[in-house]
């Protein structure tokens, strides 16, 4: 499948887990993975993502109560739009002119606006489908997976001997089926990115550190800068901000 309107990792997640079949020819729903294709967070309306959803007969794929259940993953990274690079390897400018001195921001155009870049970030997909005996899937434990759901782990987590530091790792959901009073399989989604442990170079500012769902932006300010002829204020990076935009939760609660 493909989907476009959105930005948004977990509001396309979320949509295709609404709108798409949970079985098809006796098969059940078992796993939905997505990958950008093209991401303008500016324009929603012009983004692509192509979706992948696993079909399995159940019996086959996912054992009875207790069994670890199947796994899924894919490292296809994530576009994301920068303003600052890592390094600027040259800067050149005709005859004796000397070139303006941006600080690392990425294409700026002659209005003095930084336009920035898309590049390709890491990114760590995975699934995972359990079966639970039908009484651990009680109303309570529903809500769990409700109140998870967009959140991120608040202490080190270990699930399928992977190892994620706090906040390297978003839940962004589970899908549940139950045939009558038998067990429950449930498909676990996440997405994990690793933190940064700094320091960060951003021009000549020192960012500490920022973890894996945790926003970086950049604060430019056009400078006086006499040094090249034609170029009297070009922009700079004056402050570095890292914002928490997702909430912490207890990811032990997941029960995996």
């Amino acid at each position: 499948y493909w989907a476009t309107g959105s930005s948004s990792a977990f509001e396309v997640l979320a949509a295709a887990k609404l709108s798409l079949p949970t079985s098809i020819e006796g098969l059940t729903r078992s796993a939905i993975n997505i990958t950008p294709k093209y991401i303008d967070e500016s324009n929603p309306s012009e983004c692509l993502w192509d979706i992948t959803v696993t079909y399995t007969a159940v019996a086959q794929e996912s054992g009875g109560p207790g069994d670890e259940g199947s796994f899924q993953f894919t490292t296809a990274g994530r576009t994301e739009h920068i303003t600052q690079s890592l390094d600027t390897v040259s800067k050149s400018a005709p005859g004796d002119d000397t070139p303006p001195d941006f600080g690392g921001a990425i294409k700026v155009n002659s209005q003095l606006d930084v336009e920035g870049a898309d590049v390709v970030a890491p990114q760590f997909s995975f699934s995972i489908v359990k079966v639970h005996e039908a009484s651990q899937v009680d109303a309570a434990y529903r809500s769990k997976l409700f109140n998870l759901t967009g959140k991120v782990n608040n202490a080190e987590y270990t699930v399928k001997g992977m190892t994620f530091k706090k906040g390297e790792l978003l839940f962004m959901g589970a899908t549940g089926s139950q045939q009558g009073t038998g067990p429950w399989t449930i498909t676990y989604q996440f997405l994990a990115r690793p933190n940064n442990d700094g320091p960060i170079k951003i021009g000549d500012i020192d960012v500490p550190s920022k973890k894996g769902f945790e926003l970086l932006w950049v604060f430019y300010m056009k400078t006086a800068d006499m040094t090249g002829t034609r170029m009297k204020t070009p922009p700079k990076p004056v402050a570095a901000y890292v914002e928490q935009v997702y909430e912490y939760g207890d990811f032990t609660d997941l029960k995996l």
